[in-house]
């Protein structure tokens, strides 16, 4: 393992075999990291499941999927309206002539056949593409359709029927069931029924019983399907697999997501089944994937499923059909297709709108609605962070030339307060938390009446700057900047006029006792890094001295995440203006404010260690201050302690699998790192990022603790990250559900930050 100190005045070098002798006393230029690494993961081909959905009648002209059948090469469709088959592109489907009126089942027939089930009788597509009607006279609908033994059967809800010359007969040997499904092997018909399953031999006219709970999870079976000569049972409880041992797949940790089965299907090996919420896919090796929402499915009810040759899992209900295929692809292509998305996230010609919004979630090439937020500075140097990235890994401009773009708007942030400030008699260094500007329309002239946006004439240009800014926003301009002025400034203009906005802004923390005044004189809200220790021994005590909302503050998470945050920007401020006061402050700050014993974390840090009070998206600003500290810090003991507090925070929540903070302390640490579980997440996360709304409190397969800190639901264990609603790191992934219509759409900076920094650290190639 190679530890990397990099001087900037030394053009850069990242890559000699030994550290350079130190200077004499700490020397700002300097940077710390790990770049190169002999455990990482080579980028190869992996699957990911693409959707395909037919959700207009333009393409499916009835959208009441009710059965679905693979055969000839194509998926069949059963409606209310008709029978339905895909064209050969595979773009629409065409209703097949012949069969008229409601399809209730699809099944294959005797060699060459589909055998269409609809409520008066049965059609047969025959090989040479005729079709054959055989009615029945039963007085009640049929509900399903089969062949076995080359023999055609079909069932009402209380009685099963065999085709013979003469038409339909009653087979006597199965009357008096309460028929749900049916389905034919060459040798026998398997009946689904409230009581189990029958499965009947046509050459011997011998039935036999197939029951709970030697045989089959239980009785109330709804559905049926046959993989070769391997019988599956979809009931009430799960589903039963007959091999031999049999497999059970129980709604439960370790089985499957959710019972309450409505339908099934098996090909090589495979399963797809639904349910009254959702589908299920189990592929040969036992690998499962949940499916609900309308990321994948257009209705949480699932009224028939299928499997293609291809192992395309086609997916019918109520609304629509959808077609989930598995695809090859690679992070690197991810990575250009979330690129190629942030282009609909600019917004006045440099900030990152991390959410923009659509009037239809299926009309996305409309041009998109961006809007102001608390966070726009945030949500922006984030991405200017994996873009700099990109740019020293690859030299690619476009990276370099979109960093710029936004940093412009950054430096923009400090400048328009700034005028605001000077004329009321105040020293500029206040960072806004958003700007708009006169071209936005009701974006812009909303603010006219809003007392915490104040205007502001700027280059010939009139702008609302926002007030109360929060240390979040610091957070963000302290992680973007100084990864912008290490890998993307080209020229000393660049870099100082990086250095003097920083140095407004440092000295008007540090002067103002470490409080972000505001435009009235008064602290932010949440601009606090001032008495973050005043609880590092214990709370007790504390309030005879302070308040009690600052010492439980101090105790529980607040000093921890704070003295992280002061601390990293007083270091990056020392580096990027090379000044020693900003290292003397930090290291008073550390040892004598005792900032430093609030680095690591302990059993009292609540919104780390409780699952009722954790904070996700303190540990995402968390995160970003880790990085800072630990790229600048010069002190080998000091900048351990960084490195075992960020460890330790990785190491409570290495359940999440997250990948950014996986990253981070690769950055920064030479052992082993989880880097497969990263890389899990970051092949997992889907490229549909609208926010839909996801709700997974159905689920089975993990355990309902104690709610979180808004009081929602939660669960012990977080589920693969398709799973999940869309989310920025800043969010609880153990969350029963959050999200909304569709309507809007996430930027790819979760993806593309934790990405570039496993590429930068040298854990992904």
């Amino acid at each position: 393992m190679r530890r990397f100190y990099v001087g900037l005045g030394l053009s850069m070098i990242l890559g000699c075999s030994s550290d350079p002798e130190p200077p004499a006393g700490p020397d700002p230029k300097r940077v710390f990291e790990e770049r190169s690494r002999v455990q990482k993961h080579l980028d190869a081909p992996f699957q990911m499941e693409t959707v395909t959905r037919f959700r207009t009648t333009d393409r499916l002209p009835d959208l009441d999927v009710r059965a679905l059948l693979f055969a000839a090469g194509r998926i069949h469709v059963g409606t209310p309206s008709g029978l339905y088959r895909e064209v050969e592109t595979g773009e629409a489907f065409e209703a097949v002539a012949g069969v008229e009126g409601s399809v209730v089942d699809l099944a294959l027939g005797p060699p060459g056949e589909i055998l269409v089930a609809m409520p008066g009788g049965v059609a047969r597509l025959l090989a040479d593409g005729t079709v054959s009607t055989h009615t029945t006279s039963t007085g009640a609908g049929l509900v399903a359709v089969a062949s076995a033994a080359d023999h055609v059967f079909a069932a009402t809800s209380s009685a099963v029927f065999e085709l013979e010359s003469g038409g339909f007969g009653p087979v006597q040997e199965l009357g008096g069931l309460a028929v749900r499904d049916l389905a034919g092997s060459p040798t026998e018909l398997f009946v689904a029924t409230l009581s189990g399953v029958v499965a009947f031999a046509p050459g011997t006219r011998q039935a036999r019983r197939i029951q709970a709970p030697d045989e089959i999870l239980d009785d109330d079976v709804r559905a049926l399907a046959l993989d070769e000569a391997t019988l599956l049972v979809a009931s009430a409880s799960g589903l039963s697999v007959r091999t031999n041992p049999p497999r059970l797949w129980r709604a439960e940790k370790g089985g499957l997501p959710n019972a309450d089965l409505l339908a099934v299907s098996a090909r090589n090996g495979a399963i797809l089944s639904g349910h009254a919420i959702g589908a299920n896919a189990i592929d040969p090796s036992g690998k499962l994937d949940h499916y609900h929402t309308q990321r994948w499915i257009m209705d949480e009810r699932v009224q028939a499923v299928a499997l293609s040759d291809q192992g395309d899992r086609w997916v019918g209900t109520a609304k629509g059909l959808t077609k989930i295929s598995l695809q090859p692809t690679t992070l690197a292509a991810k990575a250009e297709h979330y690129e190629t998305l942030l282009d609909r996230h600019w917004r006045m010609d440099g900030f990152l709108d991390e959410e923009v919004s659509y009037p239809d979630p299926y009309a996305l090439e409309a041009t998109p609605r961006t809007d102001d937020n608390d966070n726009d500075g945030l949500w922006t140097e984030m991405q200017i962070a994996p873009w700099c990235f990109a740019y020293a890994i690859t030299h690619d401009e476009r990276y370099y030339q979109k960093a710029r773009r936004a940093m412009d708007v950054m430096m923009m942030e400090f400048d328009v307060p700034a005028l605001t400030f000077e004329a009321s008699g105040k020293k500029r260094g206040f960072i806004t938390r958003s700007l708009v500007r006169d071209d936005e329309g009701a974006v812009f002239s909303g603010k006219a009446t809003q007392s915490n946006w104040h205007l502001q004439t700027f280059e010939g240009r009139e702008y609302y700057w926002k007030d109360d800014t929060s240390s979040d926003e610091y957070a963000g301009h302290f992680f973007g900047i100084p990864v912008f002025y290490d890998l993307c400034a080209k020229t000393d203009e660049e870099r100082a006029e990086i250095a003097s906005r920083v140095r407004s802004a440092m000295d008007y923390i540090i002067e103002n006792g470490y409080d972000l005044l505001d435009l009235d004189g008064a602290r932010t809200t949440h601009g606090v890094w001032s008495k973050l220790a005043i609880a590092v021994d214990t709370v007790d005590g504390c309030p005879e001295k302070h308040s009690l909302v600052e010492c439980v503050f101090s105790w529980g998470g607040g000093g921890w995440l704070n003295s992280l945050e002061i601390l990293g920007h007083l270091l990056a401020a020392w580096h990027i203006t090379q000044d020693q006061k900003y290292y003397d402050e930090y290291d008073r700050l550390f040892s004598t404010e005792r900032y430093g014993e609030m680095i690591p974390i302990k059993e009292s840090t609540a919104t780390v260690m409780d699952p009722a009070f954790e904070n996700h998206s303190d540990h995402e600003l968390a995160m970003l201050s880790y990085y800072t500290l630990m790229r600048y810090e010069p002190n080998p003991e000091r900048r351990e302690i960084v490195i075992d507090s960020v460890r330790k925070l990785l190491e409570t929540e290495l359940g999440e699998r997250n990948p950014w903070h996986i990253a981070t302390v690769a950055t920064a640490f030479a052992g082993e790192i989880p880097v497969e579980d990263a890389v899990r997440t970051l092949q997992e996360l889907s490229l549909d990022s609208r926010l839909w709304g996801y709700d997974n409190g159905h689920r089975k397969d993990a355990k309902k603790i104690v709610a979180d800190r808004h009081g929602s639901a939660q669960f012990d264990r977080v589920f693969p990250y398709d799973e999940l609603r869309t989310m920025k790191w800043n969010s609880n992934p153990y969350s029963a559900n959050d999200g909304g219509a569709g309507t809007e759409v996430l930027y790819g900076t979760p993806w593309l930050i934790a990405y570039w920094m496993l590429r930068y650290s040298g854990a992904i190639e």
